[in-house]
Protein backbone atom coordinates (compact mmCIF):
# COMPACT_ATOMS: atom_id res chain seq x y z
CA UNK A 1 0.00 0.00 0.00
CA UNK A 2 1.40 3.29 -0.92
CA UNK A 3 1.20 6.18 1.83
CA UNK A 4 0.08 9.40 0.40
CA UNK A 5 -0.31 12.50 2.56
CA UNK A 6 -3.93 12.99 2.95
CA UNK A 7 -4.02 15.98 5.97
CA UNK A 8 -1.88 18.84 6.21
CA UNK A 9 -1.66 20.97 9.71
CA UNK A 10 -0.19 24.15 9.89
CA UNK A 11 1.42 26.06 13.28
CA UNK A 12 2.97 29.54 13.75
CA UNK A 13 6.16 28.77 15.62
CA UNK A 14 7.60 31.79 18.39
CA UNK A 15 10.19 31.93 20.39
CA UNK A 16 12.06 34.91 22.33
CA UNK A 17 16.04 35.11 22.64
CA UNK A 18 17.89 36.97 25.67
CA UNK A 19 18.49 39.92 23.92
CA UNK A 20 14.04 39.84 24.11
CA UNK A 21 13.62 39.40 20.47
CA UNK A 22 11.05 37.53 19.41
CA UNK A 23 10.99 35.70 16.22
CA UNK A 24 8.03 33.60 14.02
CA UNK A 25 8.14 30.88 11.28
CA UNK A 26 5.28 28.41 9.90
CA UNK A 27 5.40 25.10 10.37
CA UNK A 28 3.66 22.86 8.21
CA UNK A 29 3.47 19.13 9.15
CA UNK A 30 1.71 16.49 6.88
CA UNK A 31 0.47 13.38 8.43
CA UNK A 32 3.81 11.21 7.51
CA UNK A 33 5.11 13.26 9.32
CA UNK A 34 7.33 15.24 6.95
CA UNK A 35 7.89 19.11 8.22
CA UNK A 36 8.93 22.18 6.09
CA UNK A 37 9.42 25.59 7.45
CA UNK A 38 9.05 29.30 6.56
CA UNK A 39 11.92 32.12 6.86
CA UNK A 40 12.29 33.01 9.91
CA UNK A 41 11.21 37.01 10.69
CA UNK A 42 12.65 38.86 14.24
CA UNK A 43 11.22 41.39 16.05
CA UNK A 44 13.32 43.54 17.81
CA UNK A 45 10.61 44.98 20.80
CA UNK A 46 13.39 47.75 22.04
CA UNK A 47 13.55 49.20 18.43
CA UNK A 48 9.92 48.07 17.01
CA UNK A 49 11.07 46.97 14.02
CA UNK A 50 10.53 43.97 12.21
CA UNK A 51 13.59 42.04 10.23
CA UNK A 52 15.19 38.90 8.83
CA UNK A 53 18.73 37.66 8.80
CA UNK A 54 20.46 37.30 4.82
CA UNK A 55 23.65 36.56 4.41
CA UNK A 56 24.60 37.17 8.59
CA UNK A 57 22.77 40.95 8.38
CA UNK A 58 19.66 41.77 9.40
CA UNK A 59 17.39 43.55 6.50
CA UNK A 60 14.70 45.76 8.45
CA UNK A 61 10.86 44.50 7.09
CA UNK A 62 7.42 45.86 7.75
CA UNK A 63 4.58 44.10 9.27
CA UNK A 64 2.56 43.53 6.48
CA UNK A 65 6.01 42.31 4.47
CA UNK A 66 6.45 39.80 7.29
CA UNK A 67 2.31 38.44 6.92
CA UNK A 68 2.40 38.28 3.15
CA UNK A 69 5.48 36.30 3.29
CA UNK A 70 4.13 33.64 6.00
CA UNK A 71 1.15 33.66 3.90
CA UNK A 72 2.67 32.92 1.00
CA UNK A 73 4.71 30.43 2.82
CA UNK A 74 1.83 28.83 4.02
CA UNK A 75 0.37 28.26 0.43
CA UNK A 76 4.03 26.57 -1.22
CA UNK A 77 4.92 24.94 2.00
CA UNK A 78 1.52 23.11 1.83
CA UNK A 79 1.41 22.95 -1.81
CA UNK A 80 -1.97 21.22 -2.19
CA UNK A 81 -2.17 20.77 -5.63
CA UNK A 82 0.51 18.23 -5.10
CA UNK A 83 -1.53 17.14 -2.22
CA UNK A 84 -4.37 16.25 -4.54
CA UNK A 85 -2.85 15.00 -7.47
CA UNK A 86 -0.72 12.68 -5.58
CA UNK A 87 -3.82 10.89 -3.85
CA UNK A 88 -5.48 11.50 -7.52
CA UNK A 89 -2.93 9.19 -8.96
CA UNK A 90 -3.03 6.57 -5.91
CA UNK A 91 -6.84 6.49 -6.24
CA UNK A 92 -6.04 5.22 -10.08
CA UNK A 93 -3.83 3.00 -9.49
CA UNK A 94 -6.35 0.85 -7.24
CA UNK A 95 -4.59 2.10 -4.15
Amino acid sequence: MRMIPHKITANIKHYKDKHNCCYVSLEATDNLGRVKYSKTYGFDSKNRVWFYVCDGKCVEVTQEQVYEALVNAYKSLTSIEELVSENLAVVEEGY
